[in-house]
């Protein structure tokens, strides 16, 4: 990134492709190769030019006589781009730069074989930086009921101590990836985000997690969110085109509760369960259709400390692709 980012930007110019940006990462997972890894207790420091932009963006103005700098070529802590069951745990990162891109992306692979990110987990991690354009960026993820379900985001503690510059201010943006086939545009979505017991440093931020779409629909089929805190209050904003939305998931008096938010054009008649941890049921399904009342309960009783799985399906009685929560009982 420091020393070939000008010379990325002379090769898009010169092709007469369009100018993005060029954001590789310091640990860079890309490939249907890169499955069932663990990225644990690494420190990435940009330290030495703190407060700098990447010295490649004042290069490129100077050759292609700009009025501007450019703030082409960016930093990236980690890229998941079509990596499945990949475990990033107790990793510390610092990067202090207005060219901060992001710490952490998934995407699918699209290049000879079509790879698309499941069972990644980013847990115990430390994040900090000053300004920071997307901070965590989710594409077309999907799920496996079986084992890692869907993307988790989990018991980090993230400190941004300047600005969140994209339009939302959002900690997490989930995006589709357009497909043109037989010059038809279809979308990859993502099936389950789970985010619980972050810790969030911040005063510049508008949203925990947000749906980004281009064709209006739901970007997200579902969100989990579970005891997130900003500045050691209860934070669990979500927002835009996410179908189902998961919160405040508690156990007392032998009764599950959660709660449930629908997006305001979702229509489906989904179903929910809970099972144990081998997938054998614990309670009957329930059918949930949008109501006004966005509490169910499951009486149940349940073991304190024990795993279990909240699975949710559009297909009733059928749940070999669900979406599949775990939760420990408090």
């Amino acid at each position: 990134m420091q020393r070939y980012g000008s010379y990325h930007y002379d090769a898009v110019k010169k092709s007469g492709q369009t100018l993005d940006s060029m954001q590789d990462a310091a640990i860079d997972s890309y490939g249907p190769a890169n499955q069932t890894t663990t990225i644990t207790n690494h420190h990435i420091n940009l330290s030495a030019a703190a407060g700098k932009v990447n010295p490649n963006n004042p290069l490129i103005p100077k050759k292609w006589h700009l009025k501007t700098v450019p703030n082409y070529t960016r930093y990236a802590a980690f890229r998941a781009s079509g990596a499945q069951y990949m475990l990033y745990q107790g990793n510390t990162v610092n990067i202090d730069s207005p060219s901060t891109f992001t710490f952490f992306s998934t995407n699918m692979r699209k290049s000879n074989t079509l790879t698309r990110p499941k069972g990644i987990t980013v847990i115990g991690n430390r994040f900090t930086s000053r300004n920071i354009d997307y901070p965590f960026r989710i594409f077309a993820g999907i799920s496996d009921p079986y084992t890692t379900n869907g993307i988790t985001i989990s018991g980090n503690t993230i400190q941004i101590l300047g600005t969140i510059n994209n339009y939302y201010r959002t900690l997490i943006e989930v995006h589709e990836v357009p497909i043109t086939v037989n010059g038809k545009p279809s979308y990859y979505t993502t099936d389950l985000l789970s985010v619980t017991n972050n810790n969030i440093l911040t005063k510049n931020i508008s949203t925990l997690v947000t749906g980004a779409s281009i064709s209006k629909k739901d970007t997200l089929k579902l969100l989990f969110l579970n005891n997130n805190t900003l500045n050691g209050k209860t934070y669990q904003i979500s927002r835009n085109y996410i179908g189902t939305t998961l919160k405040a998931l508690s156990y007392k008096n032998n009764a599950l509760q959660r709660t449930i938010i629908w997006n305001a054009d979702e229509t489906k008649t989904k179903y929910i369960r809970v099972t144990n941890l081998f997938g054998k049921a614990i309670t009957s399904e329930i059918a949930l259709t949008k109501t006004k009342n966005p509490t169910i309960t499951f009486k149940t009783k349940l073991t304190r400390g024990s795993l279990i799985k909240i699975q949710i399906s559009e297909v009733k009685g059928n749940y070999t692709n669900a979406s599949t929560v775990f939760f420990k009982v408090p």
